[in-house]
């Protein structure tokens, strides 16, 4: 995925670029740290096995809708529009430091709970977990 954001050919005049994958397993990292992409990335009901990486990234547009993640990691990433978060299950550590959104923000209906089965002193901190193993932050339904 990372090759096909980062290499794909330009939109046909009068159509916009951008990657939209719905029902989807994703094997592997989704390694879109210190990466440039222009276009617009949109997951939906998909399931990640591991926690995409975001770090530092330059985006046009990031959307994720009811996926279920092991994580998320956009420390320090730079979004020109929008960044959505609707619906997920983020189980894992989130982070969120220093992101820079342009236009719009939304956290809808997403739960973030740590990581089940590591113990407590193997986990990576974040202002998103609790140490007592619950659910330490929902978005319930309102943009930022």
């Amino acid at each position: 995925m990372r090759r096909l954001l980062l290499s794909a050919p330009s939109p046909y005049p009068g159509h916009l670029a951008r990657l939209r994958l719905s029902d989807a397993r994703i094997r592997g990292q989704l390694d879109l740290s210190e990466a440039a992409v222009q276009d617009a990335v949109r997951l939906r009901r998909c399931r990640l096995d591991d926690a995409p990486r975001l770090e530092g990234g330059q985006f046009e547009a990031v959307e994720l809708d009811e996926c279920r993640l092991p994580g998320l990691y956009a420390h320090s990433a730079r979004v020109t529009q929008e960044f959505k978060v609707t619906r997920c299950t983020v189980n894992g550590t989130l982070d969120l430091r220093s992101l820079s959104v342009g236009t719009h923000l939304l956290f809808q209906d997403t739960t973030s709970a740590p990581h089940r089965g590591k113990p407590e002193s193997m986990r990576s901190p974040s202002p998103w977990t609790s140490p007592s193993g619950r659910p330490a932050w929902t978005a319930p339904g309102r943009s930022l």
